[in-house]
């Protein structure tokens, strides 16, 4: 099977997750806004409104680059709407960035993109983007999630972080977990295919069952959850 038709029966699959969780008040649930391969400007115009419920969970929005006046709309919506607005904001490597560490996409990710993060939320900030969460691709050092919550935060802003997974190998993303779990302001995770996709995958292709898939999820979510908070409180 395709990833794109991978994806569609993802989607599918977790449906009756997304059901359940909108039927019980004590789970946060948030929703996208926008549509994997589509201008979410366009879909955020089509869809949210009937979409959300009256629960009013948050709204989640992806941005890549730094397209201040989409965003502050994005923003500016939530804000009127009373959705708390969480972003996930992508900051890949440009042709110039990449030419600066040789090509090397982990040098890039350990040397420029911590800075380049930060100053991407200042450029949205100063543009009138304020969401209650950034979700942010993981960093290898403590101090550089010390210093993106300083600047998620700055002018007396109560925005808090969470780390995303980007379908990274799991020791990868252990090291983006311990590195984030200690700092006052970052508050979890959002890992998604590298917990599912494989399970799932497997599920399809009919090598494994059901309960099997369940089983291997829900044992990889816990490992990342159990980790996070002992790295989050080491005492």
């Amino acid at each position: 099977m395709s990833s794109e038709g991978q994806a569609k029966t993802a989607a599918r699959v977790g449906a009756s997750a997304a059901e359940i969780a909108g039927a019980d008040a004590g789970i946060d649930l948030s929703m996208p806004i926008e549509a994997s391969g589509h201008d979410w400007r366009r879909v955020l115009h089509q869809r949210p409104r009937e979409g959300l419920d009256s629960r009013q969970p948050a709204a989640r929005s992806r941005i890549t680059g730094t397209s201040g006046r989409a965003a502050r709309q994005v923003s500016q919506w939530a804000k009127d709407s009373a959705h708390p607005l969480i972003i996930e904001l992508l900051v890949p490597g440009e042709a110039g960035d990449l030419n600066e560490v040789g090509g090397d996409a982990d040098r890039y990710d350990h040397e420029l993109r911590p800075r380049l993060t930060r100053d991407v939320i200042a450029y949205l900030q100063d543009r009138g983007v304020d969401p209650s969460i950034w979700k942010v691709e993981g960093l290898d050092r403590r101090e550089d999630a010390v210093a993106l919550v300083s600047v998620g935060r700055r002018g007396g802003r109560h925005a808090e972080c969470i780390v995303l997974g980007r379908d990274a190998p799991p020791d990868r993303i252990e090291d983006w977990l311990a590195a984030a779990a200690p700092v006052d302001g970052f508050v979890g995770f959002a890992i998604g295919r590298t917990i599912w996709w494989e399970p799932l995958a497997s599920l399809i292709a009919g090598r494994s069952t059901s309960d099997e898939a369940r089983q291997t999820i829900a044992a990889a979510y816990l490992r990342y959850a159990t980790a996070y908070l002992d790295w989050s409180d080491p005492a």
